[in-house]
């Protein structure tokens, strides 16, 4: 299961992911949006639990929280790992959004059809605030 939501916030390099310890704002909701998100979850957990319910039963929930939108997961599927990236993590969901999607609203079918086995090593290296998710995927791929 995954919990998420836009951040509608720029980070303009991906590296900004991590420099959360800056004084700007921005930079700092990398880290609070996605801890906030894991408060829920485990109080949802602790809930599940007082309940007795087991591990096997309970669902594994990922926050997602991408910067600015979801629009640069599937902007990141388009660009070539050795080109950069950097000028569309500058951009907001709204500019990403003109580019991505001539006719707009997309279709969830053509956010879909972008992510792809290739792709996902470009959302790997572009998109930090993914890298989890795709490491948990594999993890669980690996003990099933």
């Amino acid at each position: 299961m995954i919990l998420h939501t836009d951040a509608e916030q720029i980070l303009a390099e991906s590296e900004d992911y991590y420099r959360w310890l800056a004084e700007a704002t921005n930079k700092k909701c990398a880290v609070i949006l996605p801890k906030i998100f894991d408060l829920a979850i485990e109080e949802y957990y602790r809930i599940q639990i007082k309940q007795g319910y087991n591990l096997q039963d309970i669902p594994l929930i990922m926050p997602l929280v991408p910067f600015p939108s979801t629009e640069i997961l599937v902007m990141a599927t388009k660009i070539k790992p050795s080109d950069s990236f950097s000028p569309y993590r500058s951009q907001s969901a709204t500019e990403l959004k003109r580019k991505l999607y001539p006719q707009y609203p997309p279709s969830v079918q053509v956010t879909l059809k972008a992510i792809t086995l290739e792709t996902c090593g470009y959302i790997y290296q572009g998109v930090p605030e993914f890298r989890f998710f795709f490491e948990t995927l594999f993890y669980q791929k690996i003990l099933a």
